[in-house]
């Protein structure tokens, strides 16, 4: 094992910003690695899929898009302390796939899963701010529970079906600097 982690949660959660202050903060030396940001590199570098039709992508080769990007992502670590800041339960419309599914994790070996949770208001209002930037429709209130409930699940089935570690951190509004501190505490008992 080594000390990578997985630190995922829903839109607008903060895991981003609270990687970046993590890896400022952590005692040894973090890379960060956005796990979508890489599926779309794997997809752009294979040319004949178009970026703009995600959502035609057949969930068998989405999979696999999944597995070659973590088998890539592993060959090509540098350091032996990754943030893979991800999600673990994505949303494809008709439903929700793992974010990252099991086989991804022997390439990316995680010492450690960490949910980053925040209430689903709290979410609401940030995806309102981040709305200014023309992201499309909002989801309701009920509809950011749901799939907060959908991502703890996910990153449940993943600790018990890959034995690495999960914990859950929360990211209150004005209490990101206690997340970040739960963060680090996580990555010294590890």
């Amino acid at each position: 094992m080594s000390g990578n982690m997985l630190l995922g949660g829903i839109p607008a959660v903060g895991k981003s910003t609270i990687a970046h202050s993590v890896a400022a903060k952590a005692p040894c030396r973090y890379d960060i690695v956005s796990f979508g940001d890489a599926i779309l590199d794997t997809i752009d570098a294979r040319g004949g899929l178009s970026l703009d039709a995600l959502d035609e992508i057949p969930v068998p080769r989405w999979h696999q898009l999944q597995i070659d990007t973590a088998e890539r992502l592993g060959a090509e670590q540098t350091s032996q302390t990754t943030l893979y800041v991800c999600h673990f339960a994505t949303d494809i419309g008709p439903g929700y796939l793992p974010g990252v599914p099991i086989e991804a994790v022997d390439h990316l070996s995680p010492a450690l899963l960490t949910l980053i949770q925040a209430d689903p208001e709290e979410i609401e209002h940030r995806r309102e701010d981040r709305a200014r930037e023309d992201r499309g429709p909002l989801p309701s209130t009920a509809a950011i529970a749901r799939h907060a409930e959908l991502e703890h699940a996910f990153a449940t089935s993943l600790a018990v079906r890959s034995t690495v570690p999960m914990d859950v951190v929360e990211n209150h509004d004005g209490k990101e600097a206690q997340a970040v501190q739960d963060v680090l505490e996580r990555i010294r008992q590890v």
